[in-house]
């Protein structure tokens, strides 16, 4: 009875699975015939062949897979709880823009249907299918649906920790520079070519935010957000309350990255005395072993022929 309900989940999910591959499948051949349809009306004021060049200098990503991915990538959005699509999209920027939040949803269901289906093929080759089986799946699914946000967090926290790295570095050639007698968009101009990393592409859109004409203070309020980094906000805060104050900002930068630094060596002592615990288990099931073969080995072997064993 386990058995056939088993295949009987298997059967279902694959269909579903089909129909809507078929569905987006034929939505996306609709799309090409529109598209066909509009070159042809354009044809008195573009030559054809620029056209289809045109088309085909695109890839095959962007050309079909896109558009179906952000046409059932919007249907989930229309489905999920209300914001999380501005959610996903706030921690995708966190983590450097590594894809688009359609992208990113669509990852997401993939993993829950390849994993999902990977649990039940491991279920039907159980020999006695039951609560085991049932077990197997929920947590395949499981591993599906965590599984994009882990990678997720992991990009997140990696990102923050580079930025944390570059930090105090960057604001001692800040504050350089300003002594130097660069304005303050100019010192930040002097880092984008000096480094590369989070803290050059957000120093990058900061610039590029205010040449358009947004104020500097919101400027940095939304670099603050970008990063989603405590030292980022101590440095943001720092800036615009000296910019408010009139108080010189070269030595505000001089603290600042003080400060940052000593934060950092106290991160990396953290982590030195977090060392011994993480080697401990790696100690316990592989070194200590094979340690008690090679010195208790022989013993053994002796004691054996000792006793005639």
């Amino acid at each position: 009875m386990g058995l056939l309900l088993l295949r009987d989940l298997f059967y279902l999910l694959a269909f579903v699975f089909i129909v809507t591959a078929s569905y987006n499948f034929f939505r996306a051949l609709e799309q090409r015939r529109a598209f066909k349809s509009r070159i042809w009306h354009l044809r008195r004021n573009m030559e054809v062949s620029e056209v289809k060049k045109e088309e085909m200098d695109t890839s095959f990503v962007v050309r079909v897979l896109r558009p179906w991915m952000t046409r059932w990538a919007e249907s989930l959005y229309r489905s999920s709880p209300e914001g999380t699509k501005e959610r996903v999209g706030t921690r995708l920027i966190q983590a450097g823009r590594p894809m688009t939040t359609d992208e990113f949803m669509v990852l997401k269901i993939s993993a829950l249907v390849v994993l999902g289906l990977l649990g039940t093929f491991m279920a039907l080759a159980l020999k006695e299918p039951g609560l085991l089986s049932i077990l197997l799946i929920a947590a395949f699914l499981l591993l599906g649906v965590r599984l994009p946000e882990l990678w997720l967090s992991r990009a997140i926290a990696n990102r923050i920790k580079r930025l944390h790295r570059d930090l105090p570095d960057v604001l001692d050639l800040l504050a350089v520079s300003v002594q130097a007698g660069l304005g303050f968009d100019g010192a930040m101009q002097k880092i984008t070519e000096k480094f590369h990393g989070p803290v050059q592409e957000e120093f990058t859109q900061f610039l590029k935010e205010n040449r358009v004409g947004k104020p500097r203070s919101d400027a940095l309020r939304d670099m603050v957000l970008r990063t989603g980094s405590d030292d980022m906000k101590s440095f943001v805060a720092t800036v615009i309350q000296a910019d408010e104050l009139g108080v010189p900002l070269s030595k505000v930068l001089l603290i600042q990255a003080e400060h940052l630094r000593i934060k950092r060596f106290q991160r990396a002592q953290e982590q030195a005395m977090k060392a011994p615990i993480k080697m401990l288990f790696p100690l316990v099931f592989f070194i200590f072993p094979s340690m008690f073969v090679v010195i208790l080995g022989p013993a053994v072997v002796q004691f054996a022929q000792g006793f005639h064993l």
